[in-house]
């Protein structure tokens, strides 16, 4: 969204806004007929139109190699990474108690 200077807005508040463009008539003419043959008003249908484009295209955004590798990164460390951090304290308190390392370790106790 583009104020009138052409300069982007610095939020985009959680109201709706209007959005005006130009587009070729003979163009919004197609559009029109086959928004009406699948019951969709103009406006409905270029709201689905910018949800499926975001959708889409952030999904292209998320399988680019940096995004994957940081997913990943993501999953090792709070999958992998922090359940072992909370077995190591757990053990540690335990022998800090006299305890000793239990051989089986409750799930209850990880959760």
């Amino acid at each position: 969204m583009r104020t009138g200077k052409g300069k982007r807005p610095r939020e985009v508040e959680s109201r709706a806004v209007q959005v005006t463009f130009k587009v070729p008539g003979a163009f919004l003419k197609r559009f029109d007929e086959v928004a009406e043959a699948f019951g969709y008003t103009r406006t409905e249908a270029i709201r689905e139109a910018m949800r499926r484009f975001v959708e889409q295209e952030s999904q292209k955004l998320m399988n680019r190699p940096e995004n994957v590798a940081q997913s990943i990164r993501q999953i090792i460390e709070e999958g992998i990474i922090a359940p072992l951090i909370k077995i190591k304290e757990i053990l540690e308190k335990r022998e800090q108690k006299g305890l000793g390392i239990p051989v089986k370790i409750e799930q209850r106790q990880l959760a």
